[in-house]
C-alpha cells in the first residue's frame, strides 16, 4: 500500500477503537489484526471499518484490565505473560504491529505458533524501525510507530486516542519521498567506489537499491521500473532474497504493495 493509504486506513482505524476505549467502563476489541479490517473504496476516498468484535470485552473498571484472548502474532507481552493481561495499551499494541506490518511487509517480532507464556526472550531487543525496510519512512514516523510497540505497556500510548493523535500529528517528508523515488543516478557505483567489493558492501548496496525499488513502486505507473530495479538488487545481493522475493513475484504480476 502506498504510505499515504497506510497512515489514513489506520487513523480511521484508530478513530473507530478510540471510540470503544471512550466507553465507561472502556471496551477493549482484543483481536486488532488486518484481517479484522474491512476497506471499502468510496467517492471521498478509502473507508476502513474494524470488524469481529466478538471478542470485546468490558474491562474491569478498576483495573481497566480483562481476560486476554485473540491471535498471539497480535498480542501485547503482558497479554502473552497473563491471562489478564488485556487493556487498552494491548489494543495500542495491536494497532502498532499492524501498522508495522502494512509499512514493512514484516512483523516486528517472531512468535512461535502456540506460544502464550515465557515470552520475555522475544521481546528483549527492540524490532529494526520501519525506515529499514521502507525508505519513505522518516526517523518521525519511526518514533509513531516504535512507541506503539514498546514492551513496557507504561511507555506505549495509553488509548487508542493518543496514538491517533500521533499519527495525525506526522507529516510526511516530501524531501525524502521524491529523493527516495529518484536517488543520485550514480548511487550504485559511488557506493562501490567507496565500500568496495566485500560481501557486506554488496549487501548495503543491494539493500539500498531495494529500498529504491519500494520507494518507486508506491507509483504503480512506474511498477515495471520497480521490479528492474529489485531484480538488480537482488542480483548484487541474492541473501536479501528472503526479505524481497514475495514482494517482486507480486509486482511481476502487476500488484504494487
Amino acid at each position: 500500500m502506498p504510505l499515504k493509504d497506510v497512515v489514513e486506513v489506520m487513523q480511521q482505524v484508530c478513530k473507530g477503537i478510540a471510540v470503544a476505549h471512550s466507553h465507561n467502563p472502556p471496551i477493549i476489541h482484543r483481536d486488532i489484526k488486518p484481517q479484522n479490517i474491512l476497506i471499502g473504496h468510496e467517492t471521498n476516498g478509502i473507508r476502513a471499518r474494524v470488524s469481529d468484535f466478538g471478542l470485546a470485552k468490558n474491562v474491569n473498571p478498576l483495573t481497566l484490565m480483562a481476560t486476554s484472548r485473540g491471535t498471539v502474532s497480535f498480542k501485547a507481552p503482558e497479554a502473552l505473560q497473563d491471562i489478564q493481561g488485556d487493556s487498552l495499551s494491548g489494543d495500542v499494541w495491536a494497532l502498532g504491529i499492524t501498522l508495522y506490518l502494512l509499512l514493512t511487509d514484516r512483523l516486528p517480532y517472531e512468535i512461535e505458533d502456540g506460544l502464550s507464556h515465557g515470552t520475555a526472550d522475544t521481546f528483549s531487543n527492540p524490532p529494526p524501525p520501519p525506515s529499514r525496510w521502507n525508505a519513505l519512512c522518516d526517523s518521525a514516523l519511526d518514533q509513531v510507530v516504535l512507541k506503539a510497540l514498546k514492551v513496557d505497556p507504561k511507555e506505549r500510548y495509553g488509548s487508542a486516542m493518543e496514538f491517533l493523535t500521533a499519527l495525525e500529528a506526522w507529516r510526511p517528508d516530501a524531501k525524502r519521498i521524491e529523493k527516495a523515488k529518484s536517488g543520485p543516478a550514480s548511487h550504485g557505483n559511488t557506493s562501490k567506489g567507496v565500500l568496495g567489493t566485500t560481501p557486506q558492501a554488496r549487501e548495503h548496496l543491494g539493500r539500498q537499491l531495494a529500498l529504491r525499488s519500494i520507494a518507486i513502486a508506491q507509483d504503480p505507473a512506474r511498477l515495471g521500473e520497480a521490479v528492474s530495479l529489485m531484480e538488480k538488487a537482488l542480483n548484487e545481493a541474492p541473501e536479501l532474497n528472503r526479505d524481497y522475493e514475495a514482494r517482486l513475484r507480486l509486482w511481476r504480476r502487476g500488484i504494487s504493495m
